[in-house]
């Protein structure tokens, strides 16, 4: 095999998970954002609705944190 396939290789399994952590990352903030903003700031105009808030939120948030505990050790070393 040859250096340049290895190197391509395993950064192709970088480029592969960082995305999905970063997306179950991303998802667990903006949860907890729509939580936090609708009880801080209730005056704002709102662009859109959150059906059974902050129920639907706060589950969705605890939904992703479950998917990104469950993520190998291997995934999470390639994250940091």
């Amino acid at each position: 095999m040859s250096k340049l396939y290895r190197e391509y290789h395993i950064l192709g399994w970088v480029y592969t998970l960082t995305p999905v952590r970063c997306l179950l990352l991303a998802l667990v903030g903006l949860c907890l954002g729509v939580v936090v903003l609708r009880r801080t700031r209730p005056d704002l105009k709102r662009g859109f609705r959150v059906p059974w808030s902050p129920l639907l939120p706060i589950l969705s948030a605890a939904i992703c944190t479950y998917l990104m505990l469950n993520l190998t050790v291997e995934t999470w070393l390639r994250f940091l």
